[in-house]
């Protein structure tokens, strides 16, 4: 572990903060630019609404409105825990070179299940929207 500079605490420490409030506000968010511009759901149509499950402990619902929305979750929760750390211990982990490799792989990972959820649901050969349940 590493000092962080009073100037590098700061900076996690609003990371952290703007992932709160995009948590926040997120179910404040009307409907989807992008489904109401074309008429088709985005590859995180339903994640708002699945987000809101997650915070209320409704995992069967979140997971009916956007099965991606729970991993991607869940790694934002892993980075921004990190930075609220630093930010509160004024300690940065020293992650090894491997880390930053697996970040970035991770991330490749959900991108790709998120686009091939999305075209199972576009397709109708699975994950159906719950209101067609």
């Amino acid at each position: 572990m590493h000092r962080l500079s009073p100037r590098e605490r700061v900076d996690r420490a609003l990371k952290a903060v703007a992932v709160v409030l995009a948590a926040a506000v997120l179910p404040l968010v009307p409907n989807c630019a992008f489904l109401s511009a074309t008429g088709r759901p985005c590859p995180m149509c339903g994640g708002t609404r699945s987000i809101s499950c997650i915070l209320r402990g409704d995992i069967r619902g979140a997971l009916d409105w956007n099965s991606c929305a729970l991993p991607w979750v869940a790694f934002a929760a892993l980075i921004a825990s990190s930075w609220t750390l630093g930010a509160l211990f004024g300690r940065g982990i020293d992650h090894p070179r491997w880390w930053s490799r697996s970040c970035w792989v991770v991330f490749a990972v959900l991108s790709a299940g998120t686009v091939v959820a999305w075209f199972l649901r576009l397709s109708g050969v699975a994950f159906p929207w719950p209101e067609a349940a």
